[in-house]
């Protein structure tokens, strides 16, 4: 079962695609969350349904320990103002957008892993790797969004993470060393062997983070 197509139209076109818990544009990004989960015999009915963003959807499922979990009432009132804002304020969509513009911290991380995974592909005996990045990572830290994601996918995007800087450290590592001496060879293999071993946790990192962001394949 599903929201029905007809009332799920007619909400996304009432919230112009914006969550409406952050205000943040969504676009295609946009997800329905039950207000009362289908766990709980929530009904797929569109006044059980929220528009938001990835990350607040993220937010929304987080079951930590520290601060308020989003209660039922708490997301209808936030339905029912930005609808109300959609509705009678449309000037308030505009600077709303120009302030959120940006991608939510944990979907821009998802985009930077899968970045990175491209840049483990190809031959690991070249000498040229493009160091791989990790500043939507310093990004998510900052904003503490992790906090919002379960404990086992934390650790494992901590523990990627953790991977991918110490293996960039080696590959700027390497440039203070001439081609073909031996601290170069060294350390040459030491990257290939962390780039083989990234091939492995760079999807599982991603598959963790689709889960908690609530992307279904």
């Amino acid at each position: 079962m599903a929201f029905p197509e007809a009332q799920v139209a007619q909400l996304l076109a009432d919230c112009k695609r914006h969550c409406c818990v952050c205000w943040r544009w969504c676009g295609s990004r946009i997800h329905l969350h039950h207000i009362i989960p289908r766990a709980q015999d929530g009904p797929d009915e569109i006044d059980n349904a929220i528009p938001v963003c990835l990350d607040c959807h993220a937010e929304i499922e987080g079951r930590s320990n520290m601060g308020r979990h989003f209660s039922e009432h708490e997301l209808r009132e936030h339905k029912r103002r930005w609808l109300e804002i959609c509705r009678e304020h449309p000037e308030v969509i505009v600077q709303s957008g120009r302030k959120n513009a940006e991608t939510g911290p944990l979907e821009a991380l998802l985009s930077e892993l899968e970045y990175n995974s491209v840049l483990l592909t190809g031959d690991d005996h070249r000498n040229d790797y493009a160091t791989m990045v990790a500043a939507q990572f310093d990004r998510a830290i900052a904003a503490n969004a992790f906090m919002s994601v379960e404990p086992a996918a934390r650790e494992r995007l901590f523990r990627t993470y953790k991977s991918i800087s110490e293996t960039a450290d080696l590959v700027r590592a390497r440039m203070a060393h001439r081609p073909g001496s031996d601290p170069y060879n060294t350390i040459s293999n030491q990257i290939r062997d962390r780039r083989a071993l990234l091939r492995g946790e760079v999807p599982n990192a991603i598959a963790a983070l689709k889960l908690a962001l609530g992307i279904q394949e």
